[in-house]
């Protein structure tokens, strides 16, 4: 039996595509939701779509767009990561809008 890789070690040198295209759960997916350097614009994964922080208009039109496609969505369809994509980003946008 060979030893195991040194996971933190691993991660750490790894680029983000390498990461994805090795990721059984990423390879076929769009990017996930990530903040730029700063934290002034959140790409939203669920939507493909950039947005800048500090407009709270766009933040309410986009959290209203995620509600509407995680309601639309129904109980029995097996695409949870979809679902969970869109139930974390529709979480996230909730919080910033709350600290607004």
């Amino acid at each position: 039996m060979s030893e195991q890789p040194d996971w933190d070690k691993y991660f750490n040198k790894l680029k983000f595509q390498e990461y994805k295209e090795r990721s059984p759960f990423l390879s076929s997916r769009s990017y996930p939701t990530v903040y730029n350097e700063d934290r002034t614009w959140l790409y939203l994964g669920s939507l493909e779509v950039g947005v800048e922080i500090k407009n709270l208009a766009i933040l309410k039109h986009f959290l209203d767009q995620i509600e509407k496609n995680y309601k639309s969505w129904s109980l029995n369809d097996e695409r949870f990561y979809r679902q969970s994509l869109l139930k974390s980003d529709m979480e996230l946008l909730k919080d910033i809008i709350a600290d607004r």
